[in-house]
């Protein structure tokens, strides 16, 4: 259930404020209200399904994908503690 950018445009609330006086600021929040419960009951949800059709797409075309990342993120866990280890060398680190 994706908008079009000319749907957005199309059903975009505005709202008159006045930046001296600050009139039409309570009619700016209850804007902002809407719009919150607009994107809770329709955009998050859609968007929420959108990524697990999305994941499962991704899982579906590489099993060993979740494999790999662990995998990953053990080798990048091993570097840091290695990088850790490493003494300091006394001539600052860098090359020449």
């Amino acid at each position: 259930m994706g908008l079009s950018l000319q749907d957005f445009y199309e059903t975009l609330e505005t709202v008159g404020v006045s930046a001296s006086t600050g009139m039409g600021m309570d009619m700016l929040f209850e804007a902002i209200d809407r719009a919150a419960q607009i994107y809770e009951d329709e955009y998050a949800p859609a968007l929420e399904a959108k990524k697990a059709e999305s994941e499962a797409a991704r899982a579906a075309n590489n099993p060993d994908r979740g494999v790999q990342t662990e995998q990953f993120s053990a080798d990048v866990a091993a570097d840091k503690a290695k990088a850790k280890a490493a003494p300091a060398s006394p001539s600052g680190g860098g090359r020449k």
